[in-house]
């Protein structure tokens, strides 16, 4: 763990990833849209249905459910970058 970081922090964001990891891994998980970030594609209230990534994986362009923050967030991947995803919204 880098100095400064909140340990409590970093263990919210571990949990989150695990509970979504476990969802997902179980069939297909339905997910509201509670912000306006991946507007005008989805907006608050729409739906989005993740399915686990198989062996591809994401690719460039596919919404993903990532964590960010300690919750949960749809986001497009942009890239990659040392075997992590860089995702933004819409």
């Amino acid at each position: 763990m880098k100095a400064g970081r909140d340990s409590g922090a970093e263990a919210r964001v571990w949990a989150v990833a695990e509970l979504l990891r476990r969802q997902i891994a179980d069939g297909a998980t339905r997910v509201a849209v509670t912000s306006t970030s991946m507007g005008p594609l989805a907006r608050r209230g729409d739906a989005f249905v993740f399915e686990p990534p198989g062996v591809r994986g994401a690719r460039f362009g596919d919404v993903v459910l990532a964590v960010a923050g300690g919750r949960a967030v749809t986001h497009r991947v942009v890239g990659r970058r040392g075997g992590f995803y860089i995702v933004k919204g819409d």
